[in-house]
């Protein structure tokens, strides 16, 4: 047994050497830092053996595979400031992680963002731009007016949008490369409307919202639920996108005076509504919103003002849920030390489900490709979401989350 020991720790330290030409070279250069004794080897061995596994569990980038380039409009300087800072923030501290893992089935991924200041025609140079630099596929825009502008763009196939976080569906346009994860918020206003008749029994209802698509679409659901029950009476106040100046919209309101107030609106026009108005205005009245207002600083700000909103969610209770993805992102957050929140979990899971669809791809990663993967997601249960393609609405989740003040959220199958 003595005599084969010795025999047995040549074998595997001149395998070792022979198949590792950086461990062959420092032992040829270094002799003397590394006394192969049995025990001395052992330990390298436990050592070499781990590294391996690491590396064999996560794979280098295969700098032979194509890189991935991948593209999105956000506004990073204006009304939807700090939601499109949070996109691109999340969108790159998750694909560093992807490359860090080797890629998605070996293509590294890169990002380009561009900043549309949450208008239209700066929305649409920016994917010109982008088409120009041989990027095709767009993730995550932000904002239903800025979409809107480049929807002739989608409609030629000349570009996919994968997940935009908008809230108009803009289902009429027949849209076959945009790929939607959430619900519209014209699903939203309908269960709003619903919910302030049925639950909080409503008599007097007001719709504050931006008078573009985003809050056209709103408006359209809660119309859609009024029309079906005979309700009539509802003060629409539209405001101007990117505009603070509510001075007309806060008359108007007062005027009428309602005991129910929706919010089809983004952040910072609200915040400036809210402060011209003053908040015992608000005193005894039911507020309701959708889910753009869910961003953390607003919720800061209601908070400090003694407010409370009920709010129409596209994703679950990022705090509470025990669904896996939810779970998955609140180790992420604690991981990359952020906060968390109902906007933040939408980008995660965009994100993851990206990763998701590219993976289920056996060939080339293009437009057709990733398209024909998404359409044939039916009654799939993804990471504790339900997910089933909608031809006609091109969305995957048809849930919508209210968050009416307690810890578990009302899921809403439409």
């Amino acid at each position: 047994m003595k005599k084969k020991l010795p025999l047995l720790f040549n074998v595997m330290k001149q395998s070792i050497i022979k198949n590792n030409s950086w461990i062959h070279s420092f032992f040829k250069k270094a002799p003397h830092l590394f006394l192969w004794s049995p025990l001395v080897f052992f330990i390298f061995f436990i050592i070499y053996s781990s590294i391996q596994k690491m590396y064999a569990e996560k794979p280098p980038l295969n700098n032979k595979r194509k890189p991935l380039y991948i593209g999105t409009s956000l506004d990073l300087s204006k009304s939807l400031g700090f939601q499109g800072k949070r996109i691109k923030q999340h969108m790159d501290l998750i694909i560093q992680g992807i490359n860090q893992e080797g890629g998605v089935n070996g293509h590294p991924v890169y990002l380009t963002a561009l900043d549309n200041e949450y208008t239209p025609e700066k929305a649409k140079k920016n994917i010109e731009t982008l088409l120009k630099d041989n990027i095709n596929i767009i993730l995550n825009p932000l904002g239903s007016p800025t979409l809107k502008s480049y929807l002739n763009l989608i409609k030629e196939e000349k570009v996919l949008v994968l997940f935009p976080i908008a809230s108009a569906s803009f289902q009429k346009h027949n849209l076959k490369y945009l790929i939607r994860f959430r619900a519209p918020t014209e699903t939203i206003g309908y269960i709003l409307a619903k919910y302030s008749i049925e639950t909080l029994k409503a008599t007097r209802i007001a719709v504050f919202y931006q008078d573009d698509s985003f809050g056209e679409s709103g408006l359209t659901g809660i119309l859609k639920y009024l029309n079906e029950k005979g309700i009539s009476q509802v003060e629409k106040i539209p405001y101007p996108r990117n505009v603070t100046d509510l001075r007309s919209q806060v008359t108007q309101i007062k005027k009428f005076d309602p005991d129910t107030i929706i919010f089809i609106s983004v952040s910072v026009p609200t915040k400036a509504f809210i402060r011209q108005l003053g908040t015992g205005f608000f005193s005894g009245k039911n507020l309701l919103g959708s889910e753009d207002l869910a961003e953390e600083p607003f919720q800061l700000f209601l908070k400090n003002k003694g407010l409370k909103l009920i709010i129409g969610n596209v994703v679950p209770n990022p705090n509470t849920s025990q669904l896996e993805i939810v779970e998955e992102f609140r180790k992420y957050t604690i991981q990359e030390n952020i906060s968390l929140d109902a906007f933040a979990l939408e980008v995660y899971i965009n994100m993851k489900l990206f990763v998701y669809l590219l993976k289920q791809i056996e060939g080339p990663i293009t437009m057709e490709t990733i398209v024909n993967v998404a359409e044939q997601v039916k009654d799939r249960e993804f990471k504790g979401l339900k997910l089933n393609f909608d031809t006609k609405t091109r969305q995957l989740s048809n849930t919508v989350w209210l968050n009416t003040g307690k810890d578990q959220w009302n899921a809403i199958t439409t």
